[in-house]
């Protein structure tokens, strides 16, 4: 696989969803227990192109990879901002942030210290001058007052694609 092709996936957990995969915690069970209630163990050697990292300290070259992606991180992190600075500076074409919104069934859990809107990411990437453009979607929290009001319905999660501008 050429570097162009590779994707880093940022707080794999016990799944390994990229060509390199990093988690700074990856024994953590707060969030990985199996359907009987027992904690998962993780085994990083079962995890392909494991590193052990902090998402705000990435121990990588700048652009080394095609895509740079995390799925419910950044809400864990101390400073958001350092994350997505250091998504940009590994990603060479893209970066994709997935996480709860701040309204949604899972944004109040004990773990997270950070709490997320749309707004808030499109603030955060416009502040980057090498980031041409920005995609924000939400999927929709479905609840029992939504069955008699189906026209108010409340955001679960927040994906954030940004696309980084050619160089010419």
């Amino acid at each position: 696989m050429s570097g162009e092709d590779l994707v880093l996936d940022i707080g794999c957990g016990h799944q390994s969803r990229g060509d390199v995969n990093v988690d700074l915690y990856p024994g953590s069970t707060q969030h990985r227990i199996d359907e009987a209630g027992n904690p998962i163990v993780v085994n990083t050697k079962l995890i392909p192109n494991f590193v052990r990292a902090d998402a705000q300290f990435l121990p990588f070259k700048d652009e080394c990879f095609s895509t740079v992606r995390s799925s419910h991180v950044i809400e864990h992190v101390a400073h958001p901002m350092l994350m997505l600075k250091e998504m940009l500076r590994v990603s060479k074409v893209e970066v994709v942030v997935i996480c709860p919104h701040r309204y949604g069934v899972n944004a109040k859990k004990p773990t997270h210290i950070n709490f997320f809107n749309l707004k808030w990411f499109h603030k955060a990437f416009s502040a980057f001058k090498n980031v041409y453009a920005i995609e924000t979607s939400t999927t929709q929290f479905r609840y029992f007052p939504q069955l008699l009001f189906p026209l108010f319905q409340l955001p679960s999660e927040i994906k954030v694609v940004v696309r980084k501008r050619k160089r010419g």
